[in-house]
C-alpha cells in the first residue's frame, strides 16, 4: 500500500513540475491567431443570422467556441430560438473579465501555485 502511495506522490510531483515548466513557455501567438481565424470561418459558414467578422472582433476564443456550440445546438434542435448573439456582451464584460482574472491570479499566487508571471501565461 505504501509503495503505491509513493508512486502516486511521485507522479503528482512530476505533473506539477511539468505544468510549471510548460507555463514558462511563451504562448504561441501564431497558433492563437490561426485558431481564431478558423473559428471565425466556421461561424461565418454555419451562422443563421446576418453577421460580419468585425462584429466578433472583441470576442475571446472561449466565446467563439461557445458560439459555434450554440449554432450546432440550434441546427440540431429546431425548437430552439434562432436569435443573434449579444454583440455588446464582450465589450462591456472586458472590464469584469479583467477584474476576475486579476482576482484568480492573486488567489493562485497566495496559494503558492506559482509566480504571478507564470500564472498569467496559464490563462492565455
Amino acid at each position: 500500500m505504501q509503495h503505491g502511495l509513493s508512486k502516486v506522490m511521485k507522479l503528482e510531483h512530476y505533473a506539477r513540475d511539468l505544468s510549471k515548466e510548460m507555463s514558462n513557455l511563451p504562448p504561441n501567438v501564431d497558433l492563437q491567431k490561426k485558431l481564431r481565424k478558423d473559428l471565425l470561418e466556421l461561424i461565418m459558414r454555419d451562422k443563421f443570422y446576418p453577421a460580419k467578422v468585425k462584429q466578433f472582433k472583441d470576442w475571446p476564443l472561449i466565446a467563439l467556441k461557445a458560439e459555434i456550440n450554440r449554432i450546432e445546438r440550434v441546427k440540431i434542435d429546431p425548437q430552439m430560438k434562432r436569435s443573434t448573439p449579444d454583440w455588446n456582451k464582450y465589450k462591456k464584460a472586458i472590464a469584469e473579465l479583467t477584474l476576475e482574472y486579476k482576482r484568480k491570479k492573486a488567489e493562485l499566487v497566495a496559494a503558492k501555485y506559482g509566480l504571478a508571471k507564470t500564472i498569467s501565461k496559464w490563462f492565455r
